[in-house]
C-alpha cells in the first residue's frame, strides 16, 4: 500500500484529518448560510422585489434546485416514507416548513449520534427492530413464474425486523392497523364532556378520612347525573386529606449513603402480565422503603389516552407491568402507593398522577419528584435524559418517546428503554437528595411540598373550548376572511365531535395543517377536500359528505357584513333628585316640591297653548262677523274704522292671561 493510500485511509470521510476539522468546516459553512439568509430582503420588501421578472425567474430556479437537493437527501436518508412526503410541489408552504423541521430534527439526531460513535463517546448502536413490518406491493407483471409470484425479492420477517437504528422512525401510519385495546376494557370509554370524571376507587386503604359511602357503592354503568347534585363529594380527591397530612420524617430529611445501581444486564426483571406474576411483584415491593415508578402512555388512537405499561423498580429488581392485560387488577397497588412509609420516586409526575387516577383508580402518598429536585437545584437541565447522562452516563434513546406502546409483544429494545426510566432513578434520588441537603436543608422540604401539590391533582375530562380554534389560527400566521374563519370554527367543532365519538385523537381525525388547508381553500367539490389532505385521513374519507356540506354552508356567508341600523336611544334627563347623594338626607322632601313645580310648568304650557289659540280664534271670528255686518249695512267708513280694533274686553282677557303666566314663571 502506498503512502498516499495509507494517508487517505486515515482521513475522516476521505477529506478531513479528524472529526474536529470536519465539525469546524461544517460549522463555517452553516454560518455562511445563516449570514446569507440574514442579508435577504425583509418580508415587507418581498412583494415589491418579486414584481421584477428577472428576479422572479431567478428565485424560481433556485427554489427548484433547493427542492431537488431536499428530495435527493430524503431519498438518500430514506426519510420520504417516514415523513409521509409524496410530493413537495403538491404540499403547501406551511406543510413544507413542518416537514423540513421534522427532517432536520431526525438528521441532526443521526449526525449527533454518528459523531459520538466516531469520537468513541458512544458505542455503536444496536439494531432496533421495526415497529411493524411494512407491506410491500410486489408487481405481478415481471416476477411471475408458472402462475406463482416469486417471493425472493421480499425480505423475510426477520430481515425486516433487523433494520439499523439509523433508519428507525416512529411512524403512526405504520401502527394504525393495530386493534384498539380500549375495545376490550371492562370500563367503557366515556368522552362525553357533560358527564364529569368519577373516581374509580371503591376501597380506600391507609385512610385517615373514610371514603364516601356513595362512592364505595357507586356503579359507573348506572350512573345518574342527578346524583352529583345530591352528593357533590363524589368529585373530590379521595386522598386529599392523607396527602395534606403527610410530613417527611427525620430519616427522609437526612443525608443517605448513595447506593450504586447495577447494570441492566446484572439486574433481574420480571414482565408482569398475569395475576400470579402480579402477586409475586407485590410480595417484593411491599417490603421496600423506596420505589421508582414510571408510566408509558398512548394518546394518538384515543381521545383521552390510556396507560400501556407501568415500570416499578426497587434497589434490586425491575418490574414491567402490562397494564392493558391487568387493567382491572391493579387497584390492589393502592395498598403500597398510598403507604406513607414508602417513598415513591417519579420524574415529572404531573401527567403520571392523573393517568393513574383515570385508568386504575390509584393515588400516591409520599412522593419525591426528581424533576422538581432538579429545578430546585437549578441544574442546567431538568429532563430525565439529562439526569441519566449527567449522573449515570446513560444516553436515553429519544426515538422511543413517540413509540406505540400498544403493540404486543413488546420488542426487546422497548423493554430495555422502559427499564432505563426507573432502573437508575433511585440512585439519582440519592444524589439529588444529598445535594439538596448540602445546598440548603430547606430545599429538600420544598421538593416534598411541591410533590404533595402534584399528588393532589385531580383528573378532569378534556372540555371543549369554543375559542380554541383561534389558537390554531394565530399560530398558522395565515390571514383568513369571514368565510374561512367560519369554516375553521365549524370544522374544528366537527373534528372534536368525531374524535369523542370514535375515541380517536383530534390529530388522527384531521391534523391541524389539513384543517387549515381545507378552511383556506374552501373547495367546492368533495374531490377538492381530498386534494387538501395528503394522505386522506380515514375518518375524513368516511365523513366526506358532512365536511363538504359544512363548506357549502360557509360559502354562502357574505364576505362583507351588512351595516346594522343604528337605533337612536331615547333621551333621558337626569333625575333632579338623587336618593343616593350624601347631600340628600333621608327626610329631604324638596324633591316633592320640585316634582310639583315641574307638573305646574307642564300644565301652564298646555293652558298657554290652548287658551291663547282659543282667544285668538274667538277674537278673529267675532271681528270678522262684525265687519261683515257693517259692510252689509253700508255704514260710513268712520264707523267701520272705529270697530276695527279689538274690543277692550278681549284685550283685558289677554292681559290677565299673560300676567298669570309671567307671574307663575317668576315664582318658579
Amino acid at each position: 500500500m502506498s503512502s498516499e493510500e495509507t494517508s487517505s485511509s486515515n482521513l475522516f470521510l476521505n477529506e478531513f484529518s479528524d472529526v474536529s476539522s470536519y465539525k469546524d468546516t461544517a460549522c463555517s459553512i452553516v454560518m455562511k448560510l445563516i449570514r446569507s439568509s440574514n442579508d435577504l430582503s425583509r418580508a415587507n420588501d418581498h412583494d415589491f422585489l418579486m414584481s421584477f421578472a428577472p428576479l422572479r425567474r431567478r428565485m424560481d430556479t433556485i427554489a427548484e434546485k433547493v427542492l431537488q437537493s431536499m428530495n435527493s437527501l430524503l431519498k438518500q436518508q430514506n426519510l420520504r416514507r417516514d415523513l409521509g412526503i409524496v410530493s413537495w410541489k403538491e404540499a403547501d408552504h406551511d406543510d413544507k416548513i413542518e416537514k423540513l423541521i421534522d427532517m432536520n430534527d431526525i438528521l441532526f439526531e443521526r449526525i449527533s449520534s454518528s459523531l459520538d460513535e466516531a469520537t468513541g463517546l458512544k458505542k455503536l448502536s444496536s439494531e432496533v427492530k421495526s415497529l411493524v413490518p411494512s407491506i410491500r406491493n410486489v408487481p405481478a407483471t415481471w416476477n411471475k413464474t408458472d402462475g406463482f409470484v416469486l417471493q425472493e425479492n421480499i425480505p423475510s420477517l426477520k430481515q425486516q425486523q433487523k433494520r439499523s437504528s439509523n433508519t428507525f422512525s416512529i411512524n403512526h401510519q405504520q401502527t394504525k392497523n393495530i386493534p384498539k385495546p380500549q375495545i376490550k376494557f371492562t370500563d367503557k370509554v366515556d368522552n362525553n364532556p357533560q358527564i364529569p370524571f368519577i373516581p374509580k376507587i371503591r376501597i380506600k386503604p391507609n385512610a385517615i378520612v373514610p371514603l364516601p359511602i356513595m362512592l364505595s357503592q357507586l356503579d359507573s354503568r348506572s350512573f345518574d347525573t342527578l346524583l352529583l347534585e345530591r352528593h357533590p363529594e363524589l368529585l373530590l380527591h379521595p386522598y386529599f386529606d392523607e396527602i395534606e397530612a403527610f410530613e417527611p420524617n427525620e430519616n427522609l430529611l437526612k443525608e443517605v449513603k448513595v447506593q450504586l445501581s447495577k447494570s441492566l444486564d446484572e439486574t433481574k426483571y420480571l414482565f408482569v402480565d398475569t395475576p400470579d406474576k402480579l402477586k409475586t411483584m407485590i410480595d417484593h415491593i411491599e417490603i421496600q422503603s423506596e420505589l421508582a415508578i414510571d408510566l408509558e402512555h398512548h394518546s394518538y388512537r384515543s381521545y383521552q389516552g390510556f396507560t400501556c405499561l407501568m415500570q416499578i423498580s426497587s434497589r434490586t429488581e425491575d418490574f414491567l407491568i402490562d397494564t392493558l392485560t391487568l387493567r382491572d387488577e391493579l387497584n390492589i397497588l393502592n395498598n403500597i402507593f398510598t403507604n406513607p412509609n414508602i417513598v415513591k420516586v417519579f420524574h415529572g409526575a404531573d401527567s403520571d398522577i392523573e393517568w393513574l387516577q383515570k385508568d386504575f383508580g390509584l393515588y400516591i402518598v409520599n412522593m419525591f419528584d426528581t424533576h422538581q429536585a432538579a429545578r430546585e437545584l437549578n441544574l442546567p437541565g431538568f429532563s430525565l435524559a439529562y439526569l441519566l447522562k449527567s449522573y449515570c452516563d446513560i444516553d436515553a434513546n429519544k426515538q422511543f418517546q413517540l413509540a406505540d406502546w400498544r403493540i404486543r409483544p413488546l420488542p426487546e429494545e422497548y423493554l430495555r428503554y422502559a427499564r432505563e426510566d426507573t432502573h437508575y432513578l433511585l440512585y439519582i434520588y440519592d444524589l439529588l437528595r444529598n445535594s439538596l441537603i448540602e445546598k440548603n436543608p430547606q430545599f429538600l422540604k420544598t421538593v416534598y411540598e411541591k410533590s404533595k401539590i402534584i399528588c393532589q391533582k385531580l383528573y378532569r375530562k378534556p372540555y371543549f373550548d369554543d375559542n380554541a380554534y383561534q389558537n390554531i389560527y394565530s399560530k398558522s400566521r395565515k390571514t383568513f376572511n369571514i368565510r374561512q374563519l367560519a369554516a375553521l370554527k365549524s370544522l374544528y367543532y366537527w373534528r372534536d365531535r368525531i374524535a369523542r365519538q370514535e375515541d380517536e385523537s383530534t390529530g388522527f381525525v384531521l391534523p391541524n395543517h389539513m384543517l387549515l388547508q381545507i378552511s383556506e381553500i374552501l373547495p367546492r367539490e368533495p374531490q377538492g377536500v381530498r386534494a387538501c389532505c395528503n394522505p386522506v385521513p380515514l375518518l375524513v374519507q368516511h365523513n366526506l359528505h358532512d365536511i363538504h356540506q359544512i363548506i357549502l354552508q360557509v360559502r354562502d356567508i357574505p364576505l362583507i357584513e351588512e351595516p346594522k341600523e343604528q337605533q337612536i336611544a331615547p333621551l333621558t334627563l337626569p333625575a333632579l333628585y338623587d336618593p343616593e347623594n350624601v347631600l340628600n338626607c333621608p327626610h329631604d322632601t324638596s324633591h316633592q316640591v320640585e316634582h310639583q313645580q315641574i307638573t305646574n310648568i307642564n300644565s301652564m304650557k298646555k293652558i298657554l297653548s290652548n287658551d291663547l289659540s282659543s282667544i285668538l280664534d274667538e277674537t278673529f271670528i267675532e271681528e270678522s262677523n262684525k265687519r261683515d255686518k257693517l259692510n252689509d249695512s253700508l255704514l260710513p267708513i268712520q264707523i267701520k274704522t272705529q270697530l276695527l280694533p279689538v274690543p277692550n274686553i278681549r284685550l283685558h282677557k289677554l292681559t290677565n292671561f299673560f300676567d298669570m303666566v309671567f307671574s307663575s314663571f317668576i315664582c318658579h
